[in-house]
């Protein structure tokens, strides 16, 4: 046997994988050495086996770490399209039809919007991945070793950086459909549409001018609907609404005392210089 041929000293674990079984030439070799050279060789064998089995393990390659890259940042891409573009559709909503009624504030819209974002995200994070692993987006296979190393550490981060980033720009698409001026006159409107029926009548015309501390007579309220009334309902919907503000805005911006006026205070203002009032 081997263990006969060498000096008597236990084989350590790696040493003995590597020998294995006793071979008969082997044998017959080592037996005519003297007993220094197998001591020597011995020891030189040992202390390969052991460096072996101490050695750091394997780095991921550069291929690995590039498919570890794609593989993280594809799904982070989505989830990031997916959150901002819900966040703005539903803030600008929420800011528009419960801004007036609740009193709701830009901010509190906003935040009320990354709510309704964040419920989206966690029906739709398990789609993401699917969808991703459906088109061939896999992680690589790596060892417990290579993913836990420094490499692969920092291209996971990386990706994630990146695709959340890059999904997040891309998300903003809805404000290309936004216009700020309109979604403000939707706000104000709503805000003095009391029963809801998307026509501001003579009370609520008259709740408005009080708001901005202005008390129109009735031959004003008669003039304001001679003016921008066009289908005669005795109402303002929200298009002849849209007009009445704009014209009256652009008589502001040549006018600068009525920079401190409301909406529906320079219209009772313009309305009565109109007529010939005071």
């Amino acid at each position: 046997m081997l263990r006969r041929l060498l000096p008597r000293r236990p084989l350590s674990g790696p040493l003995r994988r590597l020998c294995g079984g006793p071979d008969p030439a082997l044998v017959s070799k080592l037996r005519a050495l003297p007993a220094a050279e197998r001591a020597a060789l011995f020891e030189a064998v040992a202390a390969g086996a052991e460096g072996a089995a101490a050695a750091p393990p394997a780095a991921p390659s550069s291929a690995q770490l590039r498919r570890l890259f794609v593989a993280t940042a594809i799904p982070m891409v989505g989830f990031g399209f997916v959150d901002n573009s819900v966040m703005i559709a539903s803030g600008e909503f929420l800011e528009v039809q419960l801004g007036a009624l609740f009193a709701v504030s830009t901010l509190a819209a906003a935040g009320l919007g990354n709510l309704v974002s964040d419920v989206v995200g966690l029906g739709a994070g398990g789609v993401i991945e699917a969808g991703a692993a459906k088109v061939g987006v896999e992680v690589p296979a790596l060892t417990a070793a290579q993913a836990a190393s420094r490499g692969a550490a920092v291209a996971r981060h990386s990706a994630s950086i990146f695709g959340i980033s890059l999904g997040c720009l891309l998300g903003m698409f809805p404000l290309l459909f936004y216009d700020e001026d309109t979604a403000r006159l939707r706000t104000i409107f709503a805000r003095y549409d009391a029963d809801g029926n998307g026509s501001l009548d003579r009370d609520e015309l008259r709740s408005a001018f009080a708001d901005a501390k202005t008390f129109p007579s009735d031959a004003d309220l008669d003039g304001l609907l001679r003016r921008y009334d066009v289908d005669g309902d005795g109402c303002i919907g929200y298009d002849e609404f849209e007009k009445m503000v704009k014209d009256i805005e652009d008589k502001c911006r040549c006018d600068a005392r009525l920079d401190a006026r409301s909406v529906m205070a320079q219209v009772a203002t313009a309305e009565r210089a109109d007529d010939g009032g005071p």
